[in-house]
């Protein structure tokens, strides 16, 4: 049997797609120093996602280093870091509207 061969990569870029319109998928991580249940500690995020937990702080009136805190005791074995993506990515999902359906044959993505 001959071995598999890796497909082909493409050096032109995706189709522009609505879904990615003002995305940076390049971002580099930025490290800032937080307090923490009174100690500090230094976290690494995209800047979406720095912007995404300051934006939370704000519409949920309540300090950043509380909304910190509260995912450092729920977070149990996951970095922190780990734990304000995934509850950033939840927090904004459960107030999304569906995705219009698509009409052009692909797959698209259901939870559950």
């Amino acid at each position: 049997m001959p071995p598999l061969r890796k497909p082909a990569l493409s050096s032109s870029p995706p189709p522009a797609h609505p879904l990615f319109q003002g995305t940076d998928l390049t971002q580099k991580t930025a490290i800032r120093n937080v307090q923490i249940h009174g100690r500090r500690t230094s976290l690494r995020l995209v800047p979406d996602f720095w912007n995404a937990i300051e934006l939370i702080a704000e519409t949920e009136k309540r300090p950043l280093s509380e909304i910190l805190g509260l995912l450092d005791v729920k977070r149990g074995n996951a970095s922190l870091t780990a734990a304000v993506r995934i509850f950033a990515l939840n927090y904004f999902r459960l107030q999304a509207p569906p995705l219009p359906a698509s009409g052009d044959g692909q797959h698209q993505a259901t939870s559950g």
